[in-house]
Parts: C-alpha cells; sequence; structure tokens
C-alpha cells in the first residue's frame, strides 16, 4: 500500500508511544504530520518549517483538526 503522505521523501517515522494509532512522520518539504492509522487519508495536524537551516528555527500551524 503506497499513501501520499508529502510532497517529498520522508525522513522520519515515529509512533506515539502512549495512542498505539497516532503516526508522526517529517519530510524534506520541511513538514511534520501527525496521522490516526485507522483514518490515514489526511493528517491528522500537520506543521511547515519557515525557517531555512541557516536561520532560528520557527515553524507555525497550519491547521488543526
Amino acid at each position: 500500500m503506497i499513501i501520499p503522505a508529502h510532497e517529498f521523501e520522508i525522513l522520519s517515522c515515529d509512533w506515539n508511544k502512549n495512542d498505539e494509532c497516532v503516526i508522526a512522520t517529517t519530510s524534506v518539504d520541511k513538514s511534520i504530520k501527525v496521522w490516526h492509522a485507522r483514518y490515514i487519508g489526511a493528517p491528522i495536524w500537520w506543521s511547515t518549517a519557515t525557517a531555512t537551516p541557516s536561520e532560528k528555527p520557527n515553524s507555525r500551524r497550519t491547521s488543526k483538526a
């Protein structure tokens, strides 16, 4: 099964230690997405970084489920 999650390569994927149905992913596209494994069609939360590697880290919340 292939699920389109990010526009570019996924760098990291990790399960939530407190809820086995929640997964977080990060990508080269500078985004973090949180998924519910039972409803994987769309993220339940995501954020896109606005800083470049040479700038101070700064991210903004772009959506809330």
